[in-house]
């Protein structure tokens, strides 16, 4: 599918389709009530029997002013269902959340304060490689900017940025979703073979040097997920793809949860989670590496507007409901913060930052839509009360909306931009099909556009509406018609049935002057007291132009999927110009588009534009796309069939949407006084142009492609970190210091300003830092003992290197060792060409972003310190 990862705000059929309808039931029209949603409210009006059996309405209230606590009693009395927030009306200034039916409605469009009641968001839904898991940071130049360190020395993982995900469920149980913050910890190689044996060896939890039953080591995760739910395995051990965990009870699962026995104090929710310390990069848990123990979840907490209650993290995150189909909102989530630094092959953008998830479902069957969508801005109220400081709007339409920057729920977006949060959108996936287009029509000219209905069911599709938005600048003045294949003309903004024909349509014209005519089409059964099926065959849809003007009439044309597979406008060309999906037509909007890095179609190049992704400008001319960014990511995936800690590839400008929103939480650590409308401009002015963009600024593009670097520091970034030598004797004497010499490290930047680290025995603790060249290391007792040597140069890139040296009662030939390290782009130390195990490969981008491996002589040595210290249960 060409876009398998986006999030499609759908204008589906209502509940209560199959019932009756009196006429007199209908919603009348009203200046103060928008118009999509009275047809909307009439169309499930439509077969029903009485609106007694139809249930209220979720609506977005907005206001002139914050109403007063007696104003909103007032409302209540009369009927209005407020969203409400730990016992308190919810509202984002002076919008406001609500339930009605069609008897409520007139007390509230009688308010004095009242602007205009909209519609709330329907539920949203997911629709259902080749190069390094973190290929795309380097079209987006993010990776030297994780290695910068601030005034403050803290790298840039967006620490102190909150970022709220409205999104589909996601899996908080993804180890993606852990910090490495509950410890580091040795691994024991019980059987004595110098390389990680899983179900055999362990990890010392207690610190006693002994393999205890439930100390020993499983691997978790490490596969990859395709578009279609396809698991492509991992063989082996990877460092930087596989967790591992204590499986402390031996039942050969990775237990976790409240309904295993753990609790929210508990590290990562479950049985002990590990990454490797993988310090030489070679993909492998090498004796002298250590494990770093995952604890705090980087999701701070979960709002679910079906129940109307959050979860928070320190509290009860742990209860959050387990959703199964959290494949979309765990792979936005991940892109944004998943990972750990340096270690993990999938890393977020901004590792370090805490994220909130409002999670768009109508709940498990526990809760109805419209409570969803009632709670929906209390759920806004609730980010926003959580200190968010990037909205990241994962949802869009690209029908019912004049999408000209007016629309009550664009303007909230404006509201939570004036008072501070960015509101990142994408301009989503409904460009690139056979549903768009655009015409031109003379003053009074009339003209007819073929729409083939194409043969949904033989790939087993249920298609029960046709769907369609004409939007023009000036008034409105175009008439439309749709003529169906037994022939019958049908007035598309009429609203009921002809015959067995059933249209539901308005004609209406925006604050800002854009003309538009919405309609659904359905095909009522025999017995018209439900939907049937539409018929396959040719339709017409006729434009006639009633006014003196010219009017440029952009048109789209749906099934009910709004991705147009099963309807095709019959003509040589289709024209994308304007196809940005609504809300990132908001005034406030960051507008994202995307390119094609990884899933690129057959001959193509890395880098090109998606097909699919949308074009601006905005029908007013006013806006456009802001930037473009990669759209194939790979991603969390959750836990299901294919068990947990599995990761995705993840395409569509739902893709690209998180990584530009997670450069802005690196953007608003180092400048956290930006305002959104300086963020816009940044982001805008930092991006690339190149031959395939064109001149940038464009519709298509933006700006050009991300460029995060560029956002932060104003300039390219220099990729090349240090080169690490360490020399050391041979062999070392116990009790008696050797000379660990570093004078060959070298730096492209300013050799005087490398700061060198030694780490003796690798346990996190530093015992030398600075300028100097020379280490005196000394070990009192005999055998190989490691040292983790690190190099970090001004722009904060780093090489390191695990050096092990065997100490010996009497060292009789000292003699020299030499090894060395050499950069990767990423910023740490190179590797073999052949990358990592199990990467296919490819040269690995995360683990210590590639390090030589040890010393061959050193490996032997290695092994002798597991026969003078390993200390291992008796058999029996």
């Amino acid at each position: 599918m060409r876009m398998p990862h986006i999030l499609l705000l759908s204008c589906a059929l209502l509940a209560g389709s199959a019932r009756g309808e009196t006429q007199h039931h209908r919603v009348k029209p009203h200046p103060r009530l928008q118009e999509t949603l009275r047809v909307e409210w009439n169309r499930a009006l439509h077969l029903a029997k009485s609106d007694e059996n139809l249930p209220p309405r979720a609506v977005l209230v907005r206001m002139r002013e914050v109403l007063t606590d007696e104003e909103t009693r007032a409302l209540q009395r009369a009927g209005v269902a407020w969203a409400m927030l730990e016992g308190r009306v919810a509202h984002v200034g002076p919008f406001y959340g609500a339930r009605l039916d069609v008897t409520t409605l007139p007390h509230l469009l009688s308010h004095p304060k009242l602007v205009r009641i909209s519609g709330i968001p329907r539920t949203v839904r997911p629709l259902p490689s080749n190069n390094p898991l973190g290929y795309v940071h380097n079209w987006t130049q993010v990776a030297p900017v994780w290695w910068k360190r601030t005034a403050e020395g803290a790298r840039y993982q967006g620490t102190g940025v909150t970022l709220c995900d409205l999104d589909g469920a996601g899996d908080v149980f993804h180890p993606l979703f852990f910090r490495a913050d509950a410890g580091r910890y040795p691994w024991l190689d019980v059987n004595d073979d110098g390389q990680l044996s899983l179900q055999t060896d362990a990890v010392d939890l207690d610190g006693d040097g002994v393999a205890d039953p439930e100390e020993t080591l499983e691997r978790l995760g490490g596969g990859l997920v395709d578009a279609y739910g396809e698991l492509t395995p991992l063989s082996g051990f990877n460092a930087a793809r596989h967790f591992l965990y204590a499986d402390t009870n031996g039942n050969g699962e990775r237990d976790h949860g409240v309904g295993a026995g753990f609790t929210e104090s508990t590290p990562a929710y479950g049985e002990p989670l590990f990454v490797v310390d993988d310090v030489d990069g070679d993909g492998k848990l090498d004796v002298g590496e250590q494990l770093l123990r995952l604890g705090s979840s980087k999701i701070k907490g979960v709002y679910r507007p079906s129940e109307g209650v959050p979860y928070m993290r320190g509290i009860d995150l742990i209860e959050t409901p387990v959703i199964t189909d959290a494949s979309h909102g765990s792979g936005v989530a991940s892109i944004l913060v998943g990972g750990v630094f340096n270690r993990t092959a999938v890393q977020g953008l901004a590792t370090d930052a805490d994220l909130l998830m409002v999670v768009q479902d109508s709940g498990p069957g526990e809760a109805t839509g419209e409570e969803y969508e009632q709670n929906l801005l209390a759920a806004f109220a609730w980010a926003e009360e959580q200190g968010t400081d990037i909205f990241v709007h994962e949802y869009g339409t690209p029908v019912g909306e004049f999408a000209d920057g007016s629309g009550d729920w664009e303007q909230m977006l404006d509201e939570l931009d004036a008072r501070g949060a960015v509101q990142a959108t994408a301009a989503h996936n409904f460009a690139g099909n056979q549903g768009r287009t655009r015409v031109q029509l003379a003053p009074g000219q009339t003209t007819t556009l073929d729409v083939n209905v194409l043969d949904y069911a033989a790939v087993g599709y249920t298609m029960q509406a046709i769907y369609a938005s004409l939007r023009w600048q000036g008034g409105a003045d175009v008439n439309v018609s749709l003529l169906t294949p037994d022939g019958s003309i049908i007035d598309a903004t009429q609203e009921g049935g002809t015959g067995r024909h059933a249209m539901f349509g308005s004609r209406a014209v925006s604050s800002r002057d854009t003309g538009m005519v919405w309609f659904v089409y359905g095909y009522v059964n025999a017995a018209q007291n439900a939907y049937d099926n539409v018929p396959v065959g040719l339709y017409q849809v006729e434009l006639q132009n009633t006014s003196q003007e010219t009017r440029d009439v952009f048109i789209y044309v749906s099934d009910d999927t709004m991705y147009a597979f099963f309807t095709a406008l019959d003509l040589p060309s289709h024209d994308d110009t304007g196809s940005m999906a609504w809300p990132s037509t908001a005034d406030s909007a960051l507008a994202v588009g995307a390119f094609q890095v990884n899933t690129l179609p057959p001959g193509a190049p890395e880098g090109i534009r998606s097909s699919y992704s949308g074009k601006g400008p905005r029908i007013d001319g006013q806006r456009t796309i802001t930037v473009s960014a990669p759209a194939d990511h790979y991603a969390a995936y959750p836990d299901g069939q294919n068990g947990p800690g599995h990761c995705q590839v993840f395409d569509g400008t739902s893709g690209a949407l998180p990584q530009v929103a997670g450069a802005v939480a690196l953007l608003l650590q180092k400048e956290p006084g930006l305002t959104p409308a300086e963020v816009r401009v940044r982001v805008k002015e930092s991006a690339r142009g190149d031959d395939d963009t064109g001149a940038v600024p464009n519709d298509a593009w933006g700006g050009g492609r991300l460029d995060v670097h560029r956002l932060l520091f104003g300039e390219d970034a220099n990729n090349e970190p240090p080169e690490l030598t360490v020399d050391v004797p041979s062999c070392g004497q116990a009790g008696s210091s050797v000379d660990v010499d570093t004078s060959g490290a070298t730096d492209d930047h300013d050799t005087t300003t490398l700061t060198i680290r030694y780490d003796v025995g690798n346990d996190g603790v530093v015992e030398q830092e600075g300028t100097q060249r020379h280490f005196s290391w000394t070990e009192a007792q005999e055998g190989v003992h490691f040292l983790a040597v690190v190099a970090e140069d001004s722009q904060g890139r780093i090489a390191e290197r695990l050096v092990s040296l065997e100490f010996k009662a009497l060292c009789v030939d000292p003699g020299s060792s030499s090894s060395s390290t050499g950069g990767a782009s990423s910023g740490g130390a190179s590797t073999s060409s052949g990358g990592a195990p199990g990467s296919g490969g490819d040269a690995p981008v995360m683990g210590c972003a590639g390090c030589t491996q040890a010393d061959p002589s050193l490996v032997g040595l290695a092994l002798l310190l597991l026969a003078t210290r390993r200390r291992r249960h008796a058999p029996g």
